[in-house]
């Protein structure tokens, strides 16, 4: 396992981490598939986990009494056939394999619908026998529930993938989903009547976390540092500024003594004199180029030469277009035979 710093003191070793590998197979669960890359490859790598703020923790387990207590007032309003997962029962496991990982997971509710249920379905649905309905139930904080009943899907995609992929364990093209707001107790019902995220974009993005994770390689931060994502995530100890370097930068004048500075005050002026040349030489070759290039079309030669320069037409590099490639090849296949390349340094300059 990775070393620890001493300022994390709340890990989690009972509860299963998003990702992990049980008898040599990398297992997901279906509730992480819409977390950040990074945070699932640094699961795949075996980090280990902080505690989440405990106002998080307090909202966890609050969120999930209301669940419970969802589940009560909708078997008491009809409900048949339920497997409810907080209320004693067998939980309805949610199984998914792929090529080179598992998924697996729970439904909070998987059962036949009562017929008020069943209207806010299209009238057509009715028509054919209604197979126990999935059920996803989020409590959500008065802000959080607001957000979602405005933006739904577009504002939390997590719970878009997570539902994915929940249909398609199930092999169910619709489902239910319902929250409720947990400081009012005002409660929605949603039909939702297609998978709400590309079930093939998550098969990729979980592609990858895999061949990362065989290969030792973190993937990059999908947040900013300091968001809520960042904030909540438990391996955030693991995704400290020195991996964000190419976003935020670290500032040298408090880490370089006064001669170390003039002379890195140097190297830069330099640097941007040569990219200043580099710019204008390019701007008067460009012509250069475009009256030769005329010249040999005029002459009909396949090489000119003057003056000891000489200039030729040469045929371009083959290449594989990504998107062709993808036509015709699973992204399982595409991501085992791509190689990396060497890593190189990129600089920006606000000053050029």
């Amino acid at each position: 396992m990775t070393n620890i710093p001493a300022y994390v003191t709340e890990i989690l070793p009972h509860e299963r981490p998003p990702v992990y590998v049980l008898d040599g197979v990398t297992h997901f669960r279906v509730s992480a598939v819409g977390y950040c890359t990074r945070q699932l490859t640094l699961a795949r790598l075996g980090y280990e986990r902080m505690g989440r703020p405990l106002f998080l923790e307090r909202a966890g387990h609050e969120g999930h009494l209301h669940e419970a207590a969802i589940i009560t007032d909708m078997l008491a309003d009809g409900w048949d056939n339920t497997t409810p997962a907080h209320t004693g029962g067998e939980q309805a496991i949610l199984h998914l394999s792929q090529p080179l990982f598992r998924l697996i997971g729970h439904a909070d509710l998987v059962g036949n619908p009562p017929e008020s249920v069943m209207r806010l379905f299209p009238s057509e649905m009715h028509e054919h026998e209604f197979y126990p309905l999935l059920v996803e139930i989020k409590a959500l904080s008065d802000a959080q529930y607001a957000k979602f009943v405005s933006g739904m899907w577009d504002d939390f995609p997590h719970y878009a993938d997570q539902l994915t992929v929940a249909m398609a364990a199930l092999g169910h093209t619709n489902a239910l989903y319902v929250v409720k707001n947990r400081n009012t107790g005002e409660k929605r019902l949603f039909p939702v009547l297609q998978p709400p995220s590309d079930i093939t974009k998550i098969m990729r993005k979980l592609n990858l976390v895999e061949l990362l994770g065989r290969k030792g390689r973190l993937a990059e931060p999908e947040h900013k540092s300091g968001s809520f994502e960042c904030m909540a995530c438990p391996y955030r100890y693991a995704c400290t500024d020195e991996n964000r370097q190419y976003e935020t930068g670290i500032e040298l004048t408090a880490l370089l003594n006064p001669a170390e500075m003039v002379e890195l005050g140097q190297f830069v002026s330099s640097y941007r004199r040569a990219k200043a040349a580099e710019k204008q030489a390019k701007e008067i070759l460009s012509p250069i180029r475009a009256h030769l290039e005329d010249l040999l079309e005029r002459s009909g030669a396949k090489k000119l030469s003057y003056d000891g320069m000489a200039w030729q037409k040469v045929k371009g590099a083959k290449y594989l277009p990504v998107h062709r490639v993808r036509a015709v090849i699973s992204p399982e296949v595409l991501q085992l035979i791509e190689e990396q390349r060497q890593d190189h340094m990129m600089v920006r300059d606000k000053g050029e």
